[in-house]
């Protein structure tokens, strides 16, 4: 190690820590001008904190720990919510189709295809004449944001018609099971896609 003529050299020292190894232990600490950095960097943290936390370093841990509970009852209170406006789309989705032979089509300018393939294989749960469900999700103004899923009873149609509507939306994807999730890369051919599934069926 570093060899110095005089311990006052060292000006001080900070032990941090001891960590036990295969062969023993390992001692951490700091000395000379890296504990003044280590105590600058430490004080400007903890101001820091005490804005955000609007506490001081004592109330630090219950802080965080009211925080996390929040953040849990929240997330909690947010999944609850999200699965009534499910049931309310689904429920749109399914008397949509009552009028357009079994076909239903929902777009939402957030979300993502795998939580779409939910909410459309919850509609095929609530409507027995329910066949195909087209679910589409993107800003329509910015190109290659968009996302689609289909969803429908039969597999292997569906197979088909998410490669046909793929083909048109300038996109790609794939799936099994009755659902075929994709990226598009517009949206201005829509209309056309939701013929060509109408016409493949």
């Amino acid at each position: 190690g570093t060899h110095v003529q005089s311990l006052a050299h060292l000006q001080m020292i900070k032990f941090c820590g001891v960590n036990k190894t295969s062969r023993g232990s390992l001692v951490t600490f700091l000395a000379g001008n890296r504990v003044l950095r280590y105590l600058t960097s430490s004080l400007t943290r903890e101001q820091d904190l005490n804005k955000l936390l609007t506490c001081g370093p004592q109330l630090y841990v219950s802080a965080v720990e009211r925080l996390k509970a929040e953040i849990k009852e929240k997330s909690a209170e947010q999944k609850r919510l999200i699965e009534e406006l499910n049931v309310e789309l689904a429920t749109s989705l399914v008397e949509r189709a009552k009028s357009a032979d079994g076909f239903g089509h929902l777009h939402r300018d957030t979300g993502d295809p795998r939580q779409l393939a939910q909410l459309g294989n919850l509609a095929l749960e609530l409507g027995e004449h329910v066949h195909t469900i087209l679910l589409t999700c993107g800003n329509p103004s910015e190109t290659g944001s968009g996302g689609f899923s289909l969803v429908g009873r039969d597999a292997d149609r569906i197979k088909r018609l998410g490669a046909e509507c793929a083909g048109i939306l300038g996109g790609r994807g794939g799936g099994s099971k009755g659902v075929f999730q994709g990226k598009v890369k517009s949206f201005e051919k829509l209309d056309e896609a939701i013929a060509a599934i109408k016409a493949l069926e």
